[in-house]
Parts: structure tokens; sequence; C-alpha cells
């Protein structure tokens, strides 16, 4: 029973660490671009060991990815479902319209409060630029930190176009990668070369974009309320490993009180 327990507790740290997830990802990049690349050059019983070896990380690796998408497909899926008889709000607050005016935002943004459960957090539709608030959050934090939390989901509002481009150069190199390696090498592996390629790129890329969404977010509303909430959410999450399209609590309150001390001597003159 104790050895089950152990299993258990190993099996979900693996699931929910991202530095593994990401380490797993590399390990397959490599494989697939060294060996994988030479495969028809090696003897026979070295592709057997390449062959079980590569297996089993890419099983590892697809257990874990799985992990990491399944919330969102679940919230997705449900909100889909479900999320019509949870009427929604619309968010106001005397102050918003100041941060998107700071913020250069030409556009009318719909800002909403939805008191659906299966959404954990704020978030904004890429499609339809609407900013989605839980009403949990605002009975948690206060008006101040609520617009600083609005001005981080701006800030993706104001770069999805710029987001959007990066997204597209990332699969062209990608798939441009992926040519060379097809001609040396088995189609398996190719693919799930670009698999790795890709998760990698776009956990970059993603994790580059909420950094840049903190600091444009800050620079309208200043960075105390950011920090605030990141603090409280910190709490609540001991590890602090970060994940795919977002980096760790722990950085994003560093690189926010970086911005405070830098901003504190100007406020002084």
């Amino acid at each position: 029973m104790n050895s089950i327990k152990s299993l258990k507790a190993i099996g979900e740290y693996i699931y929910l660490t991202f530095p593994i997830r990401r380490l797993l990802l590399l390990i397959l990049l490599v494989l697939s671009i060294f060996p994988g690349f030479f495969i028809f050059q090696l003897p026979l019983n070295l592709r057997f060991v390449y062959a079980y070896i590569y297996i089993s990380v890419t099983c590892l690796s697809a257990y874990c990815t799985m992990g990491v998408f399944k919330d969102p497909i679940i919230m997705g899926v449900a909100s889909a479902i479900f999320g019509r008889k949870y009427a929604l709000k619309e968010y106001k607050n005397p102050g918003l319209e100041d941060i998107i005016t700071k913020m250069g935002i030409r556009k009318h943004i719909e800002i909403y409060e939805t008191s659906n459960p299966w959404v954990k957090g704020p978030f904004t539709n890429a499609l339809s630029c609407k900013i989605y608030i839980p009403v949990a959050w605002l009975k948690r934090f206060p008006p101040k930190e609520i617009l600083s939390i609005i001005a981080h989901e701006l800030a993706h509002v104001k770069r999805r176009k710029s987001f959007a481009m990066e997204i597209i150069v990332v699969m062209s190199a990608v798939l441009a990668s992926s040519v060379v390696l097809e001609m040396r090498t088995l189609l398996v592996v190719v693919d799930i070369f670009e698999f790795a390629l890709l998760m990698l790129f776009l956990t970059y890329f993603s994790r580059r974009n909420e950094s840049q969404a903190d600091m444009e977010g800050a620079r309208a509303t200043g960075p105390e309320g950011l920090i605030s909430v990141f603090e409280q959410l910190k709490e609540d999450d001991v590890r602090d490993f970060g994940s795919e399209t977002h980096p760790k609590l722990s950085d994003r309150i560093k690189a926010l009180y970086k911005m405070l001390n830098e901003s504190e001597p100007l406020t002084r003159r």
C-alpha cells in the first residue's frame, strides 16, 4: 500500500512539474536529432536500445503533456456546455477608462464578471478580445489590484497581433527544420521532433508574452497591485515551478520589484 502511494506521489510530481516536462522535451529533441539522424548507420543492437529509450521518453513526455492540456480542455468543454446558465455581468470601475487610455488601446474592450465555476482565473478570449474575471477573484482582491489584473489582460489584447506573428514564425521554423530531418530518418521520428520543438518554442514565447504583459500592465497601473496579487497566489502554490504558459510567480514578482525600485528615484525627483 505504501509503495502504491509512493508511486502515485512520484507520478503526481512528474505530472505537475514544469522543469521535468521541459527536460523531457529537450531529451526528446536531442534523441531525435543526433541518434535519429544517424539511425540507419547504427548497428542493429544499438537501434533496439535507441528505440527502447526513445519510446520510453516519448510516452513519458506525452503523459506529462496531456496533464498540461487537461484542465484547459475540461474548462473549455464545461464552459461551452454549462456556461450559458451563468449570467455575465459587465465589470465597471471608474479608473478603467484611464488605464485603457494610458495603454493606447482605442477599441472598446468588453470586460465581464463571471460566476462560472469552471473559470479558475482571469483570461482574455484571443478571438473576441473579451476579458473575463471570476467573481471569486473579485471577492478575494481589492478593486485596485483587480485593475492591475485587468491591465495585464489588456496588454494581451494590445499584443495579440505581434504574438500571433511570433507563433507563425515559430511554426515556419519548425516545419523548415523537420524537412531537413525528414531526408535522413524515420517519419515517426520527424513527427516527434516537430512536437518537441514546437512545444519548446511555444513555451518560450508564451512565457515571454506573460512577462511582457506584466510589464506593460504595470506601467499603466504601477507594479504594486500585481506584486500583491502574485504574492498572494504564491502562497497557494508553494512549489512555484511555473508552467508552459506562465513563468514562476517568484520571477514575475522579482521583475516587478525591479521595476518598482527603478521608478522610485524618479518619483523622488
